[in-house]
């Protein structure tokens, strides 16, 4: 399945999602510069507990996003602060999604959202292009 959304101006972002069947990974495309989602959502039939945490990392392990007790911190790693948003109104229905901003070239790499409590892991692969062509 190829799902291409184009973003509000609000959120100014491309977004591309490939669903592999294979693997069980997303794999999101985005143009340097933009915003782009990445998508976590838990759906499964064991009911999540009330307070819920959540880790983003990268392919290194580093931190991307951690959510504590339904609470982002947005003490993350150097790379990502103050370019990474998640969307706590969303978190009762699973949705642990985050938002990157201003996305690099270096952005270009695997991301993990692991929710411990209920052995949740999805997994992602964004992969970064030059400037969009506008013709």
């Amino acid at each position: 399945m190829f799902v291409a959304l184009r973003c509000s101006e609000v959120l100014l972002c491309t977004v591309l999602v490939y669903v592999s069947t294979a693997s069980c990974q997303l794999k999101v495309s985005s143009f340097i510069g933009d915003d782009v989602l990445l998508p976590c959502v838990y759906a499964e039939n064991e009911p999540l507990p009330e307070k819920v945490s959540v880790f983003w990392r990268d392919k290194d392990d580093n931190i991307v996003l951690d959510i504590r007790n339904n609470a982002p911190d947005t003490s993350s790693n150097q790379m990502f602060r103050g370019r990474v948003v998640s969307f706590p109104e969303l978190y009762r229905a699973g949705n642990f999604s985050i938002m990157m901003t201003d996305v690099r070239q270096s952005d270009s790499s695997q991301y993990d959202c692991h929710i411990p409590a209920v052995d949740f892991q999805q997994r992602i692969v964004l992969i970064v292009s030059g400037p969009e062509q506008v013709t």
